[in-house]
């Protein structure tokens, strides 16, 4: 089961909070960003990890009035940075080009269908990360049990009308070596055992994106601003939101245009140079820089365009620092969407067709 429904998992055995603890809860989650030194506030890696699933964690845990760790982010620059240049010339240009793009408009009747490839690094430095108290400097990994890669495909169906339904389809990964020449460990948890569908009801948020929800956005970038940032949230808070939407997939070409327009005012993010994402398309990326997690791991988060069109490809993670044995610049987790459109239904399993009841 990947890491994603097993939070969903997690997250249906709660009873819902109360709105006032809540928004109780937010607030004492966001308070903590600004009470870090310099150049910390909060980041989170999008969801498709094991990363993801530590962090909402511990919003839920919180939620629930459960004692957790604290999160927190970072970017470069400090908080007095202002917004790059280059990256916000690269960002304007990847708007007009969604601009020129056209829209996914589905009728009521049908879904939105969106299919990703993924390539994750598992194993040993991953497995630490979800422990409840991960050490910051951990052991290398052994040559008996090295990290490895796992390739996987993943699809979605989102319904139109229906509040917060969304099918999943996880197949088994494909795994790769850490590197060329090195084998695979004889024990590799992180494929999965074949194809499983997961039926879900999510409304949706700046942190749980789907069709139903971004499509009562603005496009406008102003008004987009102050639907998914809220009141004053640090440069780490808003790359997570803009990064999570379009690593997930945005249908609408306006709202991806808002997106990238809105990523070029946030201080912190640069132009990287040369990317690959996970379909092995080429491309320049800008990229921001953050701690993650309760031991505070540098990572770099990365949005990959086309170099010709600057059609927007994928996005990626890079671990920014040494960790585990892993040298800085390691791939962590790479994601793309190589399919996005309407459909007419769900597909058939063995016992017919699999729906949430939201």
């Amino acid at each position: 089961m990947s890491e994603l429904n097993r939070l969903r998992e997690m997250r249906a055995r709660l009873a819902d909070p109360d709105p006032e603890r809540l928004a109780a809860v937010r607030a004492q989650v966001t308070g903590r960003f600004g009470a870090r030194s310099p150049g910390r506030g909060r980041a989170f890696v999008p969801r498709r990890t094991g990363l993801r699933l530590a962090v909402v964690a511990v919003v839920l845990a919180l939620a629930a009035g459960v004692t957790a760790v604290q999160v927190v982010g970072g970017h470069r620059g400090g908080p007095f940075a202002t917004p790059d240049a280059a990256a916000a010339n690269l960002l304007n240009r990847a708007a007009a080009a969604a601009d020129a793009e056209p829209d996914i408009r589905p009728r009521k009747d049908q879904y939105v269908y969106i299919e990703q490839r993924r390539k994750e690094l598992t194993g040993p430095p991953l497995e630490n990360l979800q422990r409840p108290y991960p050490v910051k400097s951990p052991a290398a990994w052994s040559p008996d049990d090295p990290p490895y890669y796992v390739d996987r495909r993943t699809e979605q169906w989102q319904s139109v009308v229906d509040k917060g339904q969304i099918l999943d389809r996880d197949l088994a990964g494909h795994p790769t070596p850490f590197a060329p020449g090195m084998r695979l460990p004889a024990r590799m948890p992180g494929l999965g055992g074949g194809e499983e569908f997961n039926a879900l009801c999510e409304p949706g948020s700046p942190y749980e994106p789907n069709y139903r929800w971004m499509s009562t956005l603005p496009t406008d970038p102003d008004r987009l601003r102050g639907e998914i940032f809220g009141d004053a949230q640090p440069p780490a808070a808003k790359w997570q939101v803009i990064s999570d939407m379009l690593t997930m997939g945005v249908p609408s070409a306006r709202l991806r245009a808002s997106l990238f327009r809105l990523g070029g005012t946030i201080p912190g993010v640069t132009v990287a140079g040369h990317a690959e994402d996970a379909a092995g398309h080429h491309g320049m990326a800008i990229e921001f820089t953050y701690a993650w997690g309760a031991i505070d791991i540098k990572m770099v988060g990365q949005l990959i365009f086309d170099p010709k069109t600057y059609r927007y490809l994928g996005s990626r993670d890079l671990l920014g620092e040494r960790y585990a044995g892993l040298a800085a610049g390691t791939l962590w987790q790479t994601s793309s969407v190589v399919t996005m459109k309407a459909v007419d239904r769900l597909p058939r399993v063995q016992h017919g067709t699999v729906r949430a009841r939201c």
